[in-house]
């Protein structure tokens, strides 16, 4: 029976020969590409200097003739292979791996990537890590890896969106990255924030004659002061609850007063669509970028503000994230880097007390 059809006994017969049939071939398709394989590995071996290595080489690729899902000894082969330079191998050994074994599998992905990668072959190297990022979205290096990879291919605005995705204190490299995609794309203004977003976490690297350098090349490139008014006092005190963990604040934002909670480790003041409706932002010039919150990755639009108001200081052209629904539960945006560079921020927890000032020009 073969649903609601009973099968004469000469087509049941026809059937399964069909279905032998196809397990035949895809079993002698199966043997002539590992043999083929082997073939190339028995020639490759014996043309290429291995040095002290020949011997372990040899002996785990014998050894996963036998065995081609063992882990262990797939990850010790293509550690070797690119050791040695013999990248053809690597990236060998890797797909062979992945078509009969399993897809994920990160840490030899990292070596078919830094294969694919010596041998200038952008486009395999970025599926490479487009399959390690998807993997492992929360890995800032991934982001870091392919930013550079779409930076070096010519994608610039790929590039920047995707070292956006990394920005972070602790990494000077996806902040200067970034600096250098922006500037490639003659945004010098935009290109000094990453920069400033660590400078803020390491003030001793101010002093850095190549950072210095590069600020003072960057800011030749246009007019890039920030654009500050006080109309009294260059410093701020605002005072919250004693040991709170959330410190509020109100600024205005063109003239609205807008909720914040004061966060320097966010990367752009950051507020959701419906306070944005109400600065009547929908019709402004906006690009798009990737803001790492607390359990996931968000997708903003942002927006430039023509001025922000906290107290007697106004700061012009403030970029700031808009996104769909607030990152609080309270509905308050984010007083982020974006504005808060400008100043030295002292946070006196136990006081209550939290005082901004204006730095040096």
């Amino acid at each position: 029976m073969y649903g609601a059809y009973t099968l004469c006994p000469t087509c049941v017969e026809k059937r399964k020969t069909s279905s032998v049939r196809l397990k035949i071939i895809a079993t002698i398709g199966f043997v002539l590409m590992f043999s083929g394989l082997t073939y190339f590995v028995a020639q490759h071996e014996a043309s290429y200097d291995y040095g002290e290595y020949k011997a372990v080489i040899k002996r785990t690729a014998r050894w996963l003739e036998k065995e081609p899902c063992d882990r262990n000894k797939t990850i010790t082969l293509a550690r070797l292979l690119n050791r040695t330079g013999d990248y053809r191998r690597t990236i060998a050994v890797s797909n062979r791996y992945f078509t009969q074994c399993e897809k994920a599998f990160p840490k030899l992905r990292w070596f078919s990537y830094s294969a694919h990668r010596e041998l200038s072959e952008l486009e395999l190297a970025l599926a490479d890590i487009t399959a390690l990022k998807k993997e492992d979205p929360d890995d800032l290096d991934y982001a870091l890896w392919r930013g550079r990879l779409l930076k070096e291919m010519g994608q610039l605005d790929e590039a920047a969106k995707e070292l956006h995705d990394c920005l972070s204190p602790k990494s000077r490299q996806c902040n200067f990255e970034l600096s250098d995609v922006l500037e490639k794309m003659e945004q010098p203004c935009e290109a000094i924030v990453p920069i400033d977003h660590y400078l803020y976490y390491h003030p001793d690297e101010t002093q850095s004659a190549r950072v210095s350098k590069r600020l003072k090349r960057l800011n030749q490139q246009a007019d890039c002061a920030p654009k500050i008014k006080t109309t009294g006092e260059r410093d701020v005190t605002i005072q919250f609850p004693k040991g709170a963990e959330r410190i509020p604040i109100e600024v205005m934002i063109e003239g609205h007063r807008v909720p914040f909670i004061l966060d320097t480790g966010a990367t752009y003041m950051t507020i959701d669509e419906k306070i944005a409706k109400t600065l009547k932002w929908t019709e402004r010039p906006k690009t798009s970028v990737k803001l790492r919150a607390a359990t996931q990755n968000v997708v903003a639009s942002l927006y430039q503000a023509n001025e922000v108001t906290l107290g007697s200081i106004t700061v012009e052209d403030v970029p700031i994230a808009v996104v769909k629904k607030s990152l609080q539960n309270d509905g308050r945006g984010l007083l982020g880097l974006s504005f808060l560079r400008h100043f030295d921020v002292d946070i006196e927890s136990s006081l209550g007390r939290v005082t901004l000032k204006l730095k040096s020009p």
